[in-house]
């Protein structure tokens, strides 16, 4: 009897750690960039964004992860700057509310690291970028870090007089900090 007890305990912790549908903290997450304005480096973060996580380190074949971010609920601690971002010559709010993030392989290189190929649509653009990103899993919480640099032209963001890259900057380094519960 106590064999059985144990095996279950076993199972139903490894389970746990194991499962591969996560819900994230928002509470405890953030979701931003960072980016540079007349040479001057600023940060942003996204306030809404949704996740559907499904991740388990015994199947990365199996795993995904698709996050949809709200982009009029930017915040670079400017309402001049954020109330910009929003309109036609940058991330045209109006006609592309939303930019998406979707893996399309998630490979282990390293001891709790990871690298997702992964398509990233803003402003109806898509583009394949390579996400490498850290994983730890404790008692049923995940938490992951990761950064990717893109080209905001390559993604029509910035028209007209922003295509340049004299005030605002062309690479932009697009973060994560998420903390998820196992479901």
């Amino acid at each position: 009897m106590l064999r059985l007890f144990t095996f279950l305990t076993t199972l139903l912790i490894a389970t746990q750690v194991m499962a591969a549908d996560w819900s994230v903290r928002k509470e405890d997450s953030k979701l931003g960039f960072f980016a540079t304005q007349a040479g001057a480096e600023f940060e942003g973060a996204f306030k809404t964004f949704s996740s559907e996580i499904r991740f388990d380190v015994n199947d990365l074949a199996g795993s995904e992860v698709k996050i949809t971010i709200d982009i009029a609920s930017v915040d670079t601690q400017s309402a001049d700057r954020d109330s910009n971002i929003t309109t036609q010559d940058w991330f045209y709010v109006s006609e592309y509310p939303n930019a998406t993030f979707q893996t399309k392989t998630i490979t282990k290189v390293g001891e709790g690291r990871y690298l997702a190929i992964a398509d990233l649509t803003m402003r109806g653009v898509t583009k394949e970028v390579e996400l490498p990103f850290t994983l730890t899993i404790d008692a049923g919480v995940a938490h992951a870090q990761g950064e990717v640099t893109v080209s905001r032209t390559a993604f029509g963001i910035g028209q007209g007089q922003w295509a340049a890259n004299t005030v605002v900057g062309d690479d932009v380094r697009i973060f994560f900090d998420l903390k998820a519960d196992a479901q």
